[in-house]
């Protein structure tokens, strides 16, 4: 949303608006930027392969710029945060990713395979699900590398001759 006109701002204009922030306060490399942009124009981008490439190539701001205006130029569907026709598909959000469960019973994501994929398609407690086992498999997961670790450090200990 606009801070001035409380209006809906499209990609490409946070967009510009994040680059000349840019101009104005330098970040430590390009990379920071590009990464940001992937982001921020994930759903045009998503649909322009060839300007995702662009900006994938670009080692400069100036080389950047461009880009954006090439892809503010094309039409394409935006996700349209904070109004009522919001579109989390169209969202970088979302990652559109899916639970799936995969063939010895583990909950795992994976991404959906004709594109974007739209989070209503689940009810909250199927999310929420989802993500307690996510947690959890994270923590099982932690645990066993601890173990391992320790595991190693005590086999690779010096042996200490008592007398």
């Amino acid at each position: 949303v606009d801070p001035d006109s409380g209006g809906y701002l499209d990609q490409p204009e946070l967009a510009r608006r994040y680059l000349r922030v840019c101009r104005q306060l330098p970040p430590p490399t390009l990379g920071h930027v590009r990464s940001h942009l992937f982001k921020l124009l994930h759903a045009p981008l998503r649909h322009q392969p060839l300007l995702r490439e662009d900006l994938l190539e670009a080692t400069s701001l100036d080389d950047v710029e461009p880009v954006v205006e090439r892809l503010a130029a094309c039409s394409h569907h935006q996700p349209a945060f904070h109004t009522p026709r919001f579109d989390a598909a169209a969202s970088w959000y979302w990652r559109h990713r899916t639970a799936a469960v995969s063939a010895d019973g583990e909950l795992g994501e994976t991404r959906a395979a004709g594109g974007a994929s739209s989070p209503e398609s689940r009810s909250r407690a199927e999310l929420e699900a989802a993500a307690l086992e996510r947690r959890d498999r994270r923590r099982r997961e932690k645990k066993r590398r601890r173990r391992q670790r320790g595991a190693a450090s005590v086999a690779a200990a010096p042996a200490v001759a008592v007398l």
